[in-house]
């Protein structure tokens, strides 16, 4: 019976009765004695363990040479009996460590997997393939690595993806193959800017360009003219932008290569929208998002969702942002695009941020970090939301998060990157009064963004400038609403963020004002977001003009039926999604003391024994989103 169970739990919950009986050498015996004793059941033709937890002990027990030879009985017993999924085949086989197996299964699964979405599934089948590569020729190792280092991309495995695809790379240029090694360096070139590294990402755009030149224009030319559209259209500059995604355009409708067109006006799109044009800009986007969908290019449809977003919250078009944002993560997240829904949910943050739902935006951004294998693109995503929470609610050590972001990014040009981070550096100073620093901040990234930050970012970080007193000429206007602030109309700036929804901001605004009314939503807004600081300097505004400041506890506490704290909802959250106080800590950038006093006091105003309990209290008041 002892043999039976053994290949049963490398089986699965459900499988053939007929092939236990082969693999297992027809122990008949042994199988009847499993179902007598109920540690198997069956269900006509079908067997399966009657417990979970019963299969999972066997499996555990299970010495390794025996697992080998388990797994080559099941592999043997497969293969005679036929018409076998080639996953099943490939997983057993690579058990078995048997490599022909592995090379004969492995590679049709893994395009069968990728066809249908399953990214994970299709790496998981081409790394355990790379382990016998040995086994194959030059060329198709080479092939095999490609195609390793393209889903280990999709699914956000960045290192393993830039190693596979340059041991590809060294291959193809030994065999002489420069179309392929033309594409090997394109491909190389996105791989670093996942990493946010410009350096090695702009040598291999240009080593691409000036390899697939040489040969006759097709596909690959065009595709790489594409991509680097795409580099300068992330840093800012659009007339290059535009200018490559034109050629690629042009190339892709000579080579009727209708999905090199879609990715080319993702990019064409995306550099208007961020400028000047962004009717027309947002125009190309969603025909490319369209033509993507309709060809079922998964990756083109993925970016165009991302571009789409960012251009619309960019512009602070946020029920519009708000769709593209959800379509996206659902489209990403259904295929294991997880690259994709990291950015995406990076986006998600942002809005939440804007919104002034900032609980939700660490809980995000905690999520991101924890799951995300591409750091330089979490980890900076992170830093930023929770510095900007920080700033916001006069956390300790504000600055030092905001700077850890700037450091993150201390190797790409990428301003939309950089200057939402020096903004917040900028914000922090000017809410501690600090003029020199407000200065410092902007001049970070200043030089820069007078040459190619969008109408927005220089409207942003100007308005910081404007705000301590300093004069300001642009090159160009700055967008709405930060061309009425640097005009001083701050009333009407305020009444924009309002109808934006973009609460913070619009308090922000009111702050400028000597209007002893604004002055007061000024500080109420604030109160209720739990942003100390501002507060703070309403309340000296209202004092210096004569006026009531509002007394009573806090609104954001009064509008909670627990009377919790804002850090308090924080931490309830990050509980509830059922992080660790060392988690947390990691999170907040607080010390594991710090979360444990704050659990201790949310357990108190909930009546809670446990943090369980306090979850699902939480849950049932509404004060965290039920999952």
């Amino acid at each position: 019976a002892r043999r039976a169970l053994e290949v049963a739990s490398q089986l699965g919950a459900r499988f053939d009765a007929l092939l236990l009986a082969d693999a297992s050498e027809d122990d008949a015996a042994g199988i009847d004695e499993c179902l007598e004793r109920r540690l198997l059941t069956a269900d006509g033709g079908h067997l399966g363990f009657s417990h979970e937890i019963a299969r999972a002990a066997i499996e555990d027990e299970i010495q390794p040479v025996r697992r080998i030879a388990i797994h080559r009985s099941i592999l043997r017993a497969l293969e005679s009996r036929g018409g076998a999924d080639t996953s099943r085949l490939a997983h057993h086989a690579a058990a078995a460590g048997d490599g022909d197996a592995v090379i004969r299964y492995a590679l049709d699964a893994a395009k069968h997997a990728s066809t249908m979405g399953a990214h994970i599934e299709a790496r998981v089948h081409l790394t355990n393939a790379q382990r016998f590569a040995s086994k194959l020729d030059d060329a198709a190792r080479a092939r095999l690595l490609g195609d390793l280092s393209w889903e280990c991309q999709l699914t956000d495995r960045i290192d393993d993806a830039i190693d596979a695809r340059e041991e590809a790379l060294e291959i193809w240029e030994r065999l002489g193959e420069k179309r392929l090694v033309g594409t090997a360096h394109r491909m190389l070139a996105r791989l670093y800017w996942y990493k946010a590294m410009d350096e090695p990402a702009e040598m291999h755009q240009r080593l691409s360009i000036d390899v697939l030149e040489t040969l006759q224009p097709g596909p690959d030319l065009a595709r790489a003219y594409g991509d680097m559209s795409g580099s300068h259209m992330v840093k800012n500059r659009t007339g290059p932008a535009i200018e490559y995604a034109r050629k690629a355009i042009a190339l892709g409708e000579q080579c009727s290569n209708d999905e090199v067109v879609a990715h080319a006006l993702n990019n064409l799109g995306s550099a208007m929208g961020m400028g000047d044009h962004y009717d027309e800009g947002i125009a190309h986007v969603e025909h490319s998002l369209a033509m993507s969908l309709e060809g079922g290019w998964s990756e083109h449809v993925a970016r165009a969702y991302i571009n789409a977003t960012s251009m619309t919250l960019h512009r602070f078009d946020f029920a519009r942002g708000e769709n593209f944002l959800e379509q996206g993560i659902a489209y990403a997240e259904d295929r294991d695009l997880v690259v994709f829904s990291v950015c995406l949910r990076a986006e998600r943050m942002n809005l939440d941020l804007a919104r002034g739902n900032w609980d939700a935006a660490v809980a995000e951004a905690v999520r991101l970090d924890a799951r995300s294998k591409t750091k330089q693109i979490s980890q900076a995503c992170a830093a930023y939301t929770v510095g900007v929470v920080a700033v916001r609610r006069g956390e300790p050590d504000a600055r030092t998060l905001a700077r850890e972001a700037m450091a993150i990014l201390s190797e790409t040009d990428e301003l939309q990157r950089r200057i939402p981070v020096a903004s917040v550096l900028a914000e922090e100073a000017w809410l501690r009064g600090d003029g020199a620093g407000v200065k410092e901040s902007v001049a970070l990234v200043w030089d820069r963004a007078l040459e190619r930050a969008s109408p927005i970012e220089l409207g942003m970080l100007a308005s910081w400038l404007v705000r301590i007193g300093e004069p300001v000429e642009l090159p160009r206007p700055a967008g709405h609403p930060y061309d009425l602030q640097l005009q001083g109309r701050w009333s009407e700036a305020a009444e924009a963020w309002r109808t934006i929804g973009a609460p913070y901001d619009m308090a922000c605004a009111l702050l400028e004002t000597d209007d002893v009314a604004s002055l007061t939503e000024a500080f109420e807004t604030f109160d209720r977001l739990g942003a100390k600081p501002g507060a703070t300097l309403a309340a000296g505004k209202l004092r210096e003009l004569g006026a009531r400041v509002p007394r009573g506890p806090r609104t954001a506490t009064r509008d909670n039926a627990a009377g919790l704290t804002a850090r308090e909802s924080e931490i309830l959250t990050l509980v509830a999604g059922g992080l660790t106080n060392s988690e947390i800590a990691r999170a907040l950038f607080i010390t594991d003391k710090t979360v444990e006093h704050h659990v201790s006091r949310v357990l108190t105003k909930l009546g809670a024994t446990s943090r369980r309990e306090a979850a699902r209290a939480a849950r049932d008041m509404g004060l965290v989103l039920q999952t």
